[in-house]
Formats: C-alpha cells, structure tokens, sequence
C-alpha cells in the first residue's frame, strides 16, 4: 500500500514540475524558432542588397501603390 502512494506521489510531483515548466519551454521553443526566422530573413536581405536585384513582384508593387493613390485623391468614390 505504501509502494503505490510513493509511486502516485512521485508521478504527481512529475506531473506537477511539468506544469510549471511548460510555459518556460514553450517560451524556449518560441525564441529558437524566432531567431531561425530572424536570420532567414536577415540572410535573404543580404543577399538581395549583395546581387542588387529588386523584389521579385516591383511591378505589381508599383500597380497596388498606383491604385491606392488613385482611390486617395479620388476620396475613395
């Protein structure tokens, strides 16, 4: 009877630490992946400013801007 009350006390406190730690590694987890994403783009940014090449989509970036102006000065009618 002792043996199983040291067994469920010993997988409470495991499932108790767990608790506590779950927020502390899922904070972890965010950050690495943050910083993956930080320097892929960092890394896309150079190699854009290296070769000189615009973004991939200037025309349709020019035509959104474009239309947007237009319904600007238009007030939007």
């Amino acid at each position: 009877m002792r043996k199983l009350i040291k067994i469920t006390a010993v997988i409470l406190l495991i499932v108790g630490i767990g608790f506590f730690m779950y927020p502390i590694v899922l904070k972890l987890a965010f950050n690495i992946q943050a910083e993956k994403t930080i320097e892929q783009f960092e890394n896309i940014s150079a190699d854009k400013s290296r070769t000189g090449v615009d973004e991939p989509y200037a025309e349709l970036h020019k035509a959104m801007f474009d239309y947007n102006e237009e319904l600007y000065l238009s007030g939007q009618s």
